[in-house]
């Protein structure tokens, strides 16, 4: 059982959990502690990270971003160069030493590891099913 209130969409503010206020990246490069603006911080390994998307969001090439297209097979021994807040810093961005880069949002965060947002463990079915029909 979770203790505490619940956190719902209703009430994130950009002065609590819709904003990054830092990111760390561990010393192996293999960790990475999100801190929101309201303080709450929540660390990750790259693995975990990793889960969360099918596929990286950009490819780096001649020190420019691409949008991402094709397959993707992740390597075994992914590591974080290094991480840009954007977007007036509700996203963070990742760099990693593959040439890919990850958008992650506060609340692909906040449902991955905070267990009392109302949509931690990610959206039900029902919703799934509702994106989906959505979808050009």
């Amino acid at each position: 059982m979770v203790k505490g209130p619940r956190i719902y969409d209703r009430d994130i503010t950009s002065k609590n959990y819709s904003r990054f206020k830092m990111v760390k990246i561990n010393k192996k490069k293999r960790e990475v502690t999100f801190i929101l603006a309201g303080g709450a911080k929540y660390t990750a390994t790259v693995p975990r990270i990793m889960s969360w998307f099918e596929a990286p969001h950009y490819l780096q090439r001649q020190g420019r971003l691409q949008d991402w297209a094709g397959p993707y097979r992740k390597p075994g021994s992914l590591s974080v160069k290094r991480s840009r807040r954007v977007m007036g810093g509700s996203v963070v961005r990742l760099y990693m030493n593959d040439r890919t880069a990850y958008d992650v949002c506060w609340d692909t965060v906040l449902m991955a590891c905070e267990p009392k947002y109302e949509w931690y463990g990610g959206f039900p079915d029902y919703i799934k099913a509702l994106l989906r029909k959505k979808q050009p």
